[in-house]
């Protein structure tokens, strides 16, 4: 199944879902990325060329080729590199966003998390758990655009920059296992209704997320 064809439908749980594709978004542009740097940023990360695409002029962000997914240098530099780990692929899908989407300060947070979890927990973070840690939003200067941030007082990953200049037009394709959305999607209508079900119904009950914390204000005092 390539990318493509799972942007028709990805199925979750017992239910499918087929988010809408964007039509003709807001923050469409070409690529401002030159050969040479693309070439620069493919050593840098890791990424074969044979598997990865610089796009004409023509192209754009929001639609990536069959079995290819958008990146852009800011999302790799925050560890967002396909192929992505089991964690990425089921939040993106309960998101409902291809993974271009995800703002890459978000990417900096939740791979941090995924870190924290593995070291004291042994085991990447649950969706439950990323809520009672992180809201969802958007901004009206990028609609399409799903923002992370920490939740007050539960601030586990700090020092990122204030925002991510040019992110949005320094980006190339990279090849990708199925199971992501090669097209922008409007992204699911009721996931901000479930964070807001979450915080009222778990804020005293993720014991785990409650150990962590403790686990690292007590080991950073200066916090």
């Amino acid at each position: 199944m390539t990318s493509q064809e799972e942007d028709t439908t990805v199925q979750t749980g017992e239910a499918t879902v087929i988010p809408a594709p964007l039509v003709n978004p807001p923050e469409r542009a070409p690529t401002t990325l030159s050969y040479k740097v693309f070439r620069q940023l493919c050593a840098q990360f890791g990424i074969a060329e044979s598997d990865a695409i610089l796009p004409e002029r023509s192209n754009t962000a929001d639609i990536a080729p069959s079995g290819f997914v958008t990146v852009n240098r800011q999302m790799c530099l925050s560890g967002g590199v396909p192929p992505f780990n089991d964690f990425f692929q089921q939040l993106l899908r309960q998101l409902a966003i291809a993974p271009s989407q995800l703002h890459p300060n978000g990417y900096a947070i939740l791979m941090g998390l995924c870190v924290l979890f593995r070291r004291t927990l042994d085991r990447f973070p649950s969706f439950d758990e990323i809520c009672f840690l992180c809201s969802f939003t958007r901004t009206k200067d990028h609609p399409s655009i799903t923002v992370v941030r920490s939740a007050r007082n539960r601030k586990l990953i700090i020092g990122l920059p204030d925002s991510a200049h040019g992110f949005l037009t320094q980006f190339f394709y990279v090849r990708c296992p199925p199971g992501f959305y090669a097209v922008w999607r409007e992204g699911s209508k009721i996931i901000y209704l479930y964070l807001l079900y979450i915080l009222s119904l778990l804020k005293f009950e993720l014991p785990s997320v409650n150990f962590i914390i403790i686990f690292f204000f007590s080991a950073s005092p200066s916090l």
